[in-house]
Parts: structure tokens; sequence; C-alpha cells
């Protein structure tokens, strides 16, 4: 009796550990897609200014024509 009540509490510290475990990896890829989508963000607004200036650039270079 006393080795299969080990063996229970064995088994509910793994299940335990398994819920910890789990809950982690999804904070994490919470955590990861939040700061991809800030990346992705930051970097499409740099794009978009550089090719804004770039645009106004030559524009500017027409009109001197």
């Amino acid at each position: 009796m006393l080795l299969y009540n080990k063996l229970q509490e064995f088994q509910q510290s793994l299940e335990r550990l398994e819920n910890d475990n789990t809950k982690t990896y999804e904070y994490a890829q919470t955590q990861l897609k939040t700061e991809l989508s800030e990346a992705i963000s930051e970097a499409e607004n740099r794009i978009s200014s550089e090719l804004l200036n770039d645009l106004n650039t030559q524009e500017n270079k027409c009109k001197r024509e």
C-alpha cells in the first residue's frame, strides 16, 4: 500500500509538472508572438518612412530639373 501511495504521489507530481510546463510554453509562445508582431510593425513603419522619404527626394529632384 505504501508503494502504491508513493506511486500516486509521483504521478500527481508529474501531472503538476506537465501542467506547469504547458503553461510556461503557452506563456512563452504568447510573448514570442507579441514581440514578433511588434518587430514586424516597427519594420513596416521604418520601411514606409524610408520609402516616403525616397519618394519625396525624387519628387524634389524632378521639380528642380
